[in-house]
């Protein structure tokens, strides 16, 4: 999967992020993250996606017809570093208030993206948990999916 990073512009107007998430969600592409705003009457923004390798030079030539029917100026540039290499120290299973919960440690990097990470593994194991301070809190016992989940994503899992 390639990580593209979009940026938007175009007079503010309905339906535009339709027309955006549209040819995202054909091209087998996944809306990550956005920063949407309204400024001046404009619709801008920056958009975070992830798109399968071979079909990132459609989607951006699909992207690129947007401005010609009048909708939103697209400018994609391929994120520099594609997936996050970040070690995790430690996936372990421990209790907390009397439950089982997966905790996962040594996260480096944004609280942004300690909270992406965060949401986006919760929704992967269909739990709820938290984050702070560097750790993940899992609900439940769910090691062997979320190590499979994590390295999938590009980080070095110490499984305990």
């Amino acid at each position: 999967m390639a990580t593209l990073v979009l940026t938007v512009i175009g007079d503010d107007r309905a339906g535009l992020v339709d027309a955006l998430a549209g040819p995202i969600a054909m091209h087998g592409g996944n809306w990550d993250r956005s920063h949407m705003a309204r400024l001046a009457g404009k619709f801008a923004g920056i958009v975070v996606v992830s798109v399968p390798d071979e079909r990132t030079d459609e989607l951006t030539a699909e992207l690129g017809t947007l401005a010609a029917q009048g909708l939103l100026d697209v400018t994609v540039a391929i994120a520099a570093a594609d997936r996050p290499q970040w070690p995790l120290q430690e996936l372990a299973v421990t209790t907390k208030a009397g439950k089982q919960v997966t905790l996962i440690t040594g996260f480096v990097g944004a609280v942004e993206d300690l909270e992406a990470l965060a949401k986006r593994l919760k929704a992967h194991c269909g739990c709820g948990g938290s984050h702070k301070d560097g750790l993940v809190l899992v609900q439940g016992d769910v090691r062997a999916k979320a190590t499979a989940w994590l390295t999938t994503q590009g980080f070095q899992v110490k499984s305990l």
